[in-house]
């Protein structure tokens, strides 16, 4: 079983989705880190022959991350992709700490709960930020539209609302995120 003393060293996606604050709770008794990406994986997925030669010295989570999502980002940019209307320019890869998760969940709950109090007064200016970040893996039912945004563009679009504990979010979320390819930005606060 998992605990403390036997985990994985590092956990990575060749999945849509799952560079999440909710993954990274459920993986973090499992593993140290987690690699993955929060958009859409390009059709493709990774470029696996990236972890011919890893070695001892070069399978830490941050030297793999780079490696392999790096090596998958430019041979999917390297595919002619005529029949796709998307473009693989921007795919964001992170490479979470794991043992930061409890800290970036406490954070949220104090941040989003000073949020929530004041909600009717300040529900305008939320509702702007979040319709002006960037989504995704958007999809729709016909009724409903699913759709995820970035955290961290979100906190810093409403943070003036509660300075403070979002500043405290941003810290801890800074600590638990210890590589990233953004490519492209896309968060609000830009």
């Amino acid at each position: 079983p998992f605990n403390s003393g036997n985990k994985l060293g590092w956990v990575m996606f060749d999945a849509c989705l799952m560079s999440t604050v909710e993954t990274a709770f459920v993986f973090s008794d499992h593993a140290e880190y987690l690699i993955a990406s929060e958009e859409t994986i390009p059709a493709y997925g990774l470029y696996y022959s990236a972890f011919n030669g890893l070695t001892s010295s070069n399978v830490n989570a941050v030297d793999v991350a780079k490696k392999v999502c790096m090596a998958s980002i430019d041979y999917n940019n390297s595919l002619n992709y005529s029949s796709v209307t998307w473009s693989t320019s921007y795919v964001p890869f992170s490479c979470l700490d794991l043992s930061k998760v409890d800290s970036v969940e406490s954070e949220m709950k104090a941040f989003f709960k000073d949020l929530n109090r004041n909600i009717t007064k300040n529900f305008n200016q939320m509702s702007y930020a979040r319709d002006k970040m960037y989504t995704y893996g958007s999809f729709s039912d016909g009724e409903k539209v699913y759709d995820l945004i970035d955290m961290v563009g979100f906190v810093k679009a409403v943070k003036f609302l509660s300075p403070e504990k979002g500043q405290a979010l941003l810290d801890a979320l800074s600590e638990m995120i210890v590589w990233n390819y953004s490519g492209t930005a896309h968060d609000a606060s830009n």
